[in-house]
């Protein structure tokens, strides 16, 4: 069903929203140029009724008025809102496919992380959890869904366990864990790659990422899996030039581990990983799965690490389950 208000929208920094969709049609992206502050004229939505009381007043009465950090990003569709946070090989259009289901009743949430698609490198300490904090703080989001593949569902752990009051479902997807004794597949990768961009060879180290995180170790190449590495391959070269340096920047936790506190997780959760992933990903889905409450775990015959790319329709499906449980 589409929505009554298709608010689609990109933002970059000091930008504001220039224009609003048109009822019914959530297809149709408005562009942001800066421009000043300004009221909008009927422009509106109801807080409590389009989004279950989640956003603030602010942003049901006047989109137009919400300015967003400096971290580039995608909004879509009206309902209650769903954060979809990108892999570490990957920006933010990685979840396109699945974000073309979930706009038609969700506010749907995109962003490139730092160092990641749109978004520069860093040039001060961050930490990816607060950067997402601050987003959702920006555009007047007090508490959603969030989802994420890979890295982002690392930063899902950490929101979630430094801030669980603020989210109402988790998703993590091939999400990894801190303090995991990572078999040698992943070792002999780590070491490889990290030679490789000390060389300043991104070419090679684009060639080792595909054929890791597409093709995966288990799998031989086949025309589905080079469609996907062609999908990603460009965000995946903007991650690896910009990796150094992002990772230079990256503060360590303030506070203890999300493996130590996967208890204080409140959120309902969906545990997912491929068959066909690296094996410690499935080994991780299932520590996670029995460390959250409530937790359950999907595993996907056949696929690998980048789910939201590999299977859209089957995550989406998933997730419209988790968001209605």
């Amino acid at each position: 069903m589409a929505p009554a208000l298709g608010v689609v929208y990109e933002v970059n920094p000091g930008e504001l929203i220039d224009e609003v969709n048109g009822a019914g049609d959530p297809a149709r992206s408005a562009r942001v140029h800066a421009a000043p502050p300004r009221a909008s004229g009927g422009k509106t939505g109801r807080a409590g009724e389009c989004c279950g009381g989640l956003l603030t007043p602010e942003l049901c009465r006047s989109i137009e008025e919400c300015r967003l950090s400096d971290i580039t990003a995608v909004v879509e569709g009206e309902g209650s809102p769903v954060v979809l946070v990108h892999s570490g090989v990957a920006d933010h259009r990685s979840w396109d496919p699945v974000a073309d289901r979930l706009r038609r009743r969700h506010t749907v949430i995109r962003y490139d992380l730092r160092g990641f698609g749109q978004t520069p490198a860093p040039a001060r300490g961050f930490r990816h959890r607060d950067d997402l904090a601050d987003l959702l703080d920006d555009v007047g989001i007090q508490a959603a869904a969030v989802v994420g593949n890979s890295l982002g569902g690392y930063v899902a752990l950490e929101f979630a366990t430094r801030w669980p009051e603020r989210v109402t479902h988790l998703g993590l997807l091939a999400a990894p864990l801190d303090g995991w004794a990572w078999g040698p597949e992943v070792k002999a990768y780590g070491a490889e790659e990290g030679q490789l961009l000390a060389d300043g060879d991104i070419d090679r180290a684009l060639a080792l990422n595909l054929d890791m995180w597409v093709r995966g170790p288990v799998r031989e190449w086949s025309s589905a899996l080079r469609q996907t590495a062609d999908q990603v391959a460009a965000a995946m070269r903007t991650s690896l030039a910009n990796q150094t340096v992002t990772e230079s920047f990256e503060l360590p936790d303030d506070i203890d581990p999300p493996s130590t506190l996967l208890h204080l997780i409140t959120a309902k959760t969906l545990v997912a990983v491929g068959d066909a992933d690296a094996p410690d990903f499935p080994a991780i889905a299932r520590r996670l799965a029995t460390g959250i409450p409530d937790a359950h775990l999907t595993e996907i015959p056949g696929a690998g690490h980048l789910l939201p790319l590999e299977c859209p329709e089957q995550i989406a499906a998933a997730i419209d389950d988790l968001l209605a449980r």
